[in-house]
């Protein structure tokens, strides 16, 4: 059931925060009002989770009670997450050559200097835009600029912010069906601002392109949170190696389509 949107703030509140000053919209300065608290809890809650936990530990915080956000989903990620060191000893046990380039991609991601930051901010706000949709709140790209949620999320993981941003919103998808998954088919890149805005894309003598260095971080980033989905729909150990094994090759075929089209941007999907 969908939940109803909780009615806008029309009391002191707002009289205290105009204290007769004027405002373009009387209906924006109402909504801002409402979604303040909502966003500072958001950054209490993150700020704490990430003080406390360390992701190449496997150490992960799991009483987490964040307002605003899908709290089911949220307890499911972060479950999933202390179990990464052991699914990268799993591909390392394996002795396959793909197996083996996938425990190091995730390794790579997991020796980042701001990764656990990284994808704990990408936790919280997956459950965040869960609950909005759910709420019938705007989606993530609005509350990104619009509302402070980008600078919560930057005062966490700095520069990387945007790269948080495009994890949530912008999910390629290298398999839809089970056909899919056994064709190892490459990823789908979604357009999105978010990603566009990372990757750094530009015009040059009338050619779109992306920057090369930020594209293989985000397509590293992308094949950890996908790993992450995947764990955490439950499978017995042998599924999870094979389907690591299988997003790796989505990635590094994305990888070398990159290399291929020359960063072109209209080229790379």
């Amino acid at each position: 059931m969908v939940k109803k949107r909780p009615a806008l703030s029309t009391g002191t509140a707002l009289r205290d925060r105009l204290a007769g000053r004027w405002v373009p919209s009387l209906e924006e300065e109402r909504e801002r009002v409402r979604r303040e608290p909502m966003v500072a809890a958001l950054r209490e809650g993150l700020r704490a989770l990430i003080a406390n936990a360390s992701l190449a530990q496997g150490r992960i915080p799991q009483e987490v009670s964040i307002p605003s956000t899908d709290r089911e989903l949220l307890r499911e990620r972060l479950a999933v997450l202390t179990r990464i060191p052991d699914l990268i000893a799993h591909l390392q046990e394996r002795r396959e050559e793909d197996a083996l380039a996938a425990a190091r991609s995730l390794t790579a991601v997991l020796q980042q200097p701001r990764s656990t930051a990284i994808v704990l901010a990408w936790a919280v706000l997956a459950a965040f835009d869960r609950w909005a949709r759910a709420a019938g709140e705007p989606h993530l790209e609005e509350w990104w600029e619009k509302w402070g949620l980008r600078e919560v999320v930057a005062e966490v993981v700095g520069e990387d912010v945007d790269l948080v941003g495009a994890l949530v919103i912008g999910e390629p998808r290298s398999a839809a069906s089970q056909e899919d998954k056994k064709a190892d088919s490459r990823w789908q890149v979604a357009d999105t601002f978010l990603l566009r805005r990372w990757l750094g894309v530009h015009e040059y003598e009338g050619v779109t392109y992306f920057r090369k260095e930020p594209f293989e971080m985000w397509v590293g980033w992308m094949f950890f949170v996908q790993v992450v989905e995947t764990l955490a729909v439950g499978a017995d150990e042998d599924a999870w190696v094979k389907e690591a094994v299988r997003l790796y090759r989505g990635a590094r075929a994305l990888l070398e389509r990159a290399e291929e089209v020359g960063w072109r941007w209209e080229e790379i999907d």
